[in-house]
C-alpha cells in the first residue's frame, strides 16, 4: 500500500484516536469523548475533502487493520455486551434467555455479569443469530468478559470485511465508483460503535445488503441461486435485529406486489423457523412485554418526541410521557409506509434511496436513538446521492453528554439535529430540482 508521509501521520493520529476511544475513553466525561471523536473525524473529513482513494484490496487490509486494533479492548462507550454473554451462559445451560429474567436467576459464578447489565427485569429482545453469537462466545470462554468479547468482536469484524467487499461490487453493479464504499469503512462511528462496542448494526446490514445485491443480479445467469441466497441472507439479516424488515415492503415498486409477497413470505418462514429453538407458549407475550417497556418507557436523544413532549406537556393535566409513544410511533409507520408506496424506483439506487429515507423516518420519530442506529443510515448513503447520514454520523456523538450531565439538554439536541435535519432538506430539493431538470430536457428531446 503506498502512502506518503503525510498520509502516514494522518494515519497514525486517526489509528491512534481509534485506539483512545476503544481503551480509553470515559463515557461519563464528554471532553474526552469528543476528543477522540473529533480527532477521528477531523481526519475523516480531511480524506474526504482530499479524495483520497484506495482500491479494494488496500481498503480492506486498511479497514482490517482500523479493526482489528480494538480486538482485545472492552466496550468503553456501552455495557450491552453484559447482557450479551447472560443470554449466551442461559443457553450454555439449556435455558432460554427469552423466558427467564435475570432478575430471578440467582447464580454467585455469574455476580459480576449480572451487576453490569442495565436490563435484570426484561425479557431479552435479541433474535436468534446474536442469541447464536452470544453462546459461541460463552461455550468458548464461559464467564470470561474479555474472551466472550473478542469472539464476538471477531463476527462483526467478519461481517464489515464481507459488507465492504460486497459494497465495492454493489456500487460497480450500480454504474457507481467502488471507492466509494470508503465512506462506510473508514467512518469512525462504525468502527467504534459496531466493531468497538460490540453492536450488531454492523452484521444486520451486512446480510441485508448482500442479500439485496444478490436479488439486484438475479436477473442474469443462475438467477434462482441468486434469489435463493438473497432469502437466506435477508432471512438472516432479520434474525439478526429486527429493524430490517422493513427492507421487505419497501420492494413493493421495486419488484411488483405479486413478487414482493411472494419474497417476503419465504423470508419470513425462515426467519420463524429461526426462533424454532426458542419457542414457548409465552415467548412472544415476553417479548412483547419487554419491547412494550422500551418503546413506552424509554426515551433518549429523540427528535419528534422530544419536541412533543415540549409542547404538549404543559397544556395537558396528568400528562404521561409514555402515552405519547405510541401515537408518535404509529405516525411514523404511516409516514414510512407512504414513502414505500408512492415514491418511484425506476432502478436499484432509487429503492437504496427509499430505504434510506425509510430508516431515517424510523429514527426520527423514534423514542430512543443511540449513536449506533445511524450506521443502518450511513451504509444506505453510500450508494445513494445524499450524504446527510455522514454529517449525522458525527453530530449523534453529542448524545454522550447525557452520561456527562446525567440529563439531556436541548442545546446538544438542536446541535446534533439542526445541522443534519438542514443538510437533508437541503440535499432532498436538490435531488428534486435535478430531477426536474432533468426531466425538461427530456420532454424538449
Amino acid at each position: 500500500m503506498g502512502m506518503t508521509w503525510r498520509e502516514r501521520i494522518l494515519f497514525l493520529g486517526f489509528a491512534l484516536s481509534i485506539l483512545f476511544l476503544g481503551y480509553a475513553v470515559d463515557r461519563t466525561v464528554l471532553s474526552q469523548v469528543l476528543l477522540g471523536y473529533g480527532v477521528a473525524f477531523a481526519i475523516y473529513f480531511h480524506g474526504q475533502e482530499k479524495k483520497v482513494t484506495y482500491g479494494l484490496k488496500d481498503l480492506l487490509v486498511l479497514a482490517f487493520a482500523l479493526r482489528v486494533i480494538l480486538l482485545f479492548a472492552l466496550p468503553q462507550l456501552s455495557d450491552d455486551y453484559f447482557r450479551f454473554i447472560w443470554d449466551g451462559l442461559l443457553q450454555s445451560i439449556g435455558e432460554n434467555p427469552f423466558s427467564n429474567l435475570p432478575s430471578a436467576i440467582q447464580r454467585e459464578d455469574w455476580a459480576n455479569i449480572y451487576e453490569g447489565m442495565n436490563s435484570k427485569d426484561y425479557y431479552s429482545v435479541y433474535p436468534p443469530v446474536m442469541q447464536g453469537v452470544f453462546k459461541i462466545a460463552t461455550l468458548i470462554c464461559n464467564t470470561s468478559f474479555l474472551g466472550n468479547v473478542v469472539v464476538m468482536r471477531m463476527f462483526l469484524i467478519a461481517a464489515d470485511m464481507l459488507l465492504i467487499f460486497f459494497g465495492w461490487k454493489f456500487l460497480e453493479f450500480l454504474g457507481r465508483k467502488g471507492e466509494d464504499i470508503m465512506l462506510y469503512a473508514l467512518n469512525p462511528l462504525v468502527i467504534i460503535e459496531g466493531v468497538g462496542n460490540l453492536h450488531f448494526e454492523v452484521l444486520m446490514m451486512s446480510m441485508t445488503l448482500i442479500g439485496i445485491y444478490f436479488i439486484a443480479k438475479s436477473g442474469g445467469k443462475n438467477g434462482w441461486k441468486k434469489l435463493a441466497a438473497a432469502i437466506v441472507l435477508l432471512a438472516l439479516g432479520i434474525a439478526t435485529k429486527l429493524t430490517s424488515t422493513i427492507g421487505i415492503p419497501a420492494l413493493l415498486r421495486r419488484l411488483g406486489f405479486w413478487k414482493t409477497l411472494g419474497l417476503g413470505l419465504m423470508v419470513m418462514i425462515l426467519v420463524m423457523l429461526s426462533f424454532s429453538s426458542f419457542l414457548t407458549n409465552d415467548l412472544i407475550m415476553n417479548i412483547g412485554d419487554s419491547l412494550n417497556l422500551y418503546f413506552r418507557n424509554f426515551q433518549f436523544n429523540s427528535s419528534v418526541y422530544n419536541l412533543v413532549d415540549y409542547f404538549v406537556k404543559p397544556y395537558v393535566y396528568h400528562y404521561r410521557a409514555e402515552l405519547i409513544g405510541p401515537w408518535i410511533a404509529l405516525v411514523g409507520l404511516l409516514s414510512m409506509a407512504m414513502v414505500m408506496l408512492f415514491r418511484k424506483q425506476n432502478d436499484w439506487e432509487g429503492y437504496l434511496e427509499t430505504l434510506l429515507f425509510v430508516f431515517s423516518i424510523h429514527l426520527l420519530f423514534a423514542s430512543t436513538v443511540h449513536p449506533w442506529y445511524v450506521i443502518n443510515l450511513l451504509v444506505l448513503s453510500v450508494f445513494t446521492r445524499y450524504r446527510y447520514p455522514i454529517l449525522f454520523s458525527f453530530t449523534v456523538v453529542f448524545s454522550y453528554h447525557f452520561y456527562d450531565l446525567g440529563f439531556e439538554s436541548p442545546f446538544f439536541l438542536y446541535v446534533e439535529y439542526l445541522p443534519v435535519i438542514g443538510y437533508a432538506l437541503w440535499e432532498i430539493s436538490k435531488g428534486v430540482n435535478e430531477n426536474e431538470i432533468a426531466a425538461a430536457v427530456l420532454r424538449a428531446e
